[in-house]
């Protein structure tokens, strides 16, 4: 089996860049800078190929299997894909698996998951089989904001929001099931955490995880871009809207273990990040 990945720069990518060590896989990424980020963690094979020049991408595709996609919530990042597709289709590949999100379920879509709606829409119109990845909110989503939890704040307009916090490494690792099954699950697969929890439930827990006071702040970070900021007060807004938080079983189901809690998290992920001294990472 062929594989590439796009996105392998970012969080979830290089956890399934990790995954997929010892098996053909091309990661396939726009730049110098972006092949350098990937350093030593992974042992693909790296090819040039950039969302933003379409005709690049099917030459970095034939001959590939497999296409996995991850793309962070960005104003063409249905294009982005979408060229993705197009190039897969052209190229021969038999199968795609993405990340999509929980929000492509909900009406009205938010901004971000308006782009997950029409590449996931696009994908069923393709002779490829597919599996799209619609995770509840992501607890990873923390990691950007380093700097000021290690200030003893953490910033989500979320209000009175429930969620089902999902760890990115649970993800992944449904990414690279379904990327190397020989019959994948396929199909919209919504990924939950174990439980339903508001942002002062997680703030505490993560705070006696991490070992760090932690102060939730409802409203956004002040040096998130504007249409990043509006995305996520949209975003919350529908959180609030639904009044719950979904529960499914994928991820025990693919994985044959419980979904990763947020302790685990906080002690694991969180705790580790906070002592490299890193001030953001890359979703």
């Amino acid at each position: 089996m062929n594989i590439a990945v796009i996105g392998g720069t970012g969080k979830v990518g290089r956890l399934v860049l990790a995954g997929l060590r010892g098996q053909r896989v091309r990661a396939l990424v726009r730049n110098d800078t972006a092949a350098a980020r990937l350093g030593e963690d992974t042992d693909a094979d790296i090819v040039r190929a950039d969302l933003d020049q379409p005709e690049t991408l099917e030459p970095a595709l034939r001959g590939i299997d497999v296409l996995f996609v991850a793309t962070p919530f960005h104003p063409t990042q249905a294009q982005r894909e979408l060229a993705a597709i197009d190039a897969a289709e052209s190229a021969g590949v038999s199968r795609v698996v993405k990340v999509s999100s929980y929000g492509v379920g909900v009406l009205p879509r938010v901004p971000g998951a308006v782009a997950h709606a029409e590449v996931e829409a696009r994908l069923r119109r393709s002779s490829m089989s597919w599996s799209a990845l619609r995770p509840d909110w992501w607890l990873d989503n923390l990691l950007t904001q380093l700097d000021h939890i290690r200030e003893g704040q953490l910033f989500f307009p979320a209000g009175d929001a429930v969620v089902s916090a999902v760890d990115a490494r649970d993800l992944a690792e449904v990414a690279v099931a379904e990327i190397r099954a020989e019959v994948a699950m396929g199909g919209s697969l919504v990924l939950t955490g174990p439980e339903s929890v508001t942002f002062p439930e997680i703030a505490e827990r993560l705070s006696l995880a991490a070992g760090v006071p932690l102060t939730w702040r409802d409203e956004v970070a002040p040096e998130w871009p504007d249409y990043y900021a509006q995305g996520m007060r949209k975003l919350f807004g529908s959180y609030r809207s639904r009044g719950f938080a979904p529960r499914t079983h994928v991820i025990e189901e693919v994985l044959e273990r419980p979904a990763r809690t947020i302790e685990q998290f906080g002690r694991e992920v969180l705790k580790t990040a906070l002592a490299a001294g890193d001030g953001t990472m890359d979703r």
